[in-house]
């Protein structure tokens, strides 16, 4: 039986943390960009397992390579902010957008965890529209690719990429590829 006392017995939110795989402790509703809370090997990992559309795909589909393809859909002075830009979901998990709506606390802690992170990262807040635009193409060639029924059941404002096919990696792949492309973008200086 799960041990929730502790939480139950906190009036303080802000004193609410969770683990990441390198042992670093990250206060969920009170993130600072100031510690060494936020390393890009954490996002990497666990971003790596976090699948797309809270599962909905016929494959498992990772939030780290979706966000390698934003990276790489943005102009160079974006692709930082691109990959970045659901790095949130490696601490609060991905959540099907008519949930999240639903969950006002759940947005709270979501706009704290990103101004966390862009000021850590040194990106944007809130995202550019350039990074939204191409966060939409690639959710368009997302569930184009993976998913069913999307012609009946979605309504999407962008345009899925043609000649491009969604491939997906596997866990270790996407891991690797995003930490990559960081030090790719990095090295750039973007």
């Amino acid at each position: 039986m799960r041990d929730d006392r502790h939480f139950a017995a906190s009036p303080d939110r802000k004193t609410y943390w969770m683990q990441t795989v390198s042992g670093r402790m990250i206060r969920v509703f009170d993130p600072s960009h100031e510690s060494n809370e936020f390393v890009i090997e954490d996002i990497a990992h666990h971003l790596s397992l976090v699948c797309r559309f809270t599962g909905a795909v016929r494959v498992h589909y990772s939030v780290a390579q979706h966000s390698v393809l934003v990276s790489q859909l943005v102009p160079p002075e974006f692709a930082l902010e691109g990959l970045l830009h659901d790095a949130t979901e490696a601490y609060l998990n991905d959540m099907a957008s008519p949930v999240k709506a639903g969950l006002p606390d759940y947005k709270a802690a979501e706009d704290a965890m990103e101004q966390a992170l862009a000021g850590r990262f040194g990106i944007a807040w809130p995202k550019s529209d350039a990074v939204r635009r191409a966060d939409g193409i690639a959710v368009a060639t997302e569930a184009r690719d993976l998913m069913n029924n999307i012609s009946t059941l979605w309504r999407l404002p962008e345009k899925p990429l043609r000649g491009v096919l969604i491939e997906p990696w596997t866990p270790a792949q996407a891991e690797q590829e995003f930490l990559a492309r960081f030090r790719e973008i990095t090295s750039q200086g973007c």
